[in-house]
């Protein structure tokens, strides 16, 4: 086990063989060789990162962030693919957590009025806002 200091608050980190990502208080996601334990990118985004997911083909990035945006960044050119957002959601907190469905069709995030937003990625659009009752 080894501390590496990253310069900012680290609230979520997702692994693939070669790189661990890790989303950070200071709005960037830090993208760090396993090999030589060393930040190898970096990617601003306009909130505080939350929450990272990775798709099953490990190609996309899901982030939450406090500016209550989630996006999808396709890794193979490290740029935002997609965007979500949706009137009443909001990432209120810190903690906030962000999922891709297991077939990837899927993103959803919870929200500050303690309701579940899921939404399309082939369109983009919200599909479904459970209520906390449920």
């Amino acid at each position: 086990i080894k501390t590496v200091f990253a310069g900012s608050s680290c609230n979520d980190i997702v692994c693939t063989e070669q790189c661990v990502m890790s989303g950070h208080f200071d709005k960037k996601i830090r993208f760090w060789d396993i090999r030589t334990e060393s930040i190898v990118k970096e990617l601003e985004l306009f909130g505080r990162i939350t929450a990272l997911d990775l798709n099953s083909e490990r190609t996309e990035l899901l982030t939450c962030s406090r500016d209550d945006l989630l996006k999808i960044i396709d890794l193979r050119v490290s740029a935002v693919k997609q965007t979500f957002s949706a009137q009443g959601f909001k990432c209120g907190s810190d903690w906030t957590r962000v999922v891709f469905s297991p077939d990837g069709n899927y993103v959803a995030a919870g929200s500050a009025d303690g309701a579940l937003y899921v939404w399309n990625v082939l369109t983009g659009k919200l599909e479904r806002t459970l209520a906390k009752h449920h």
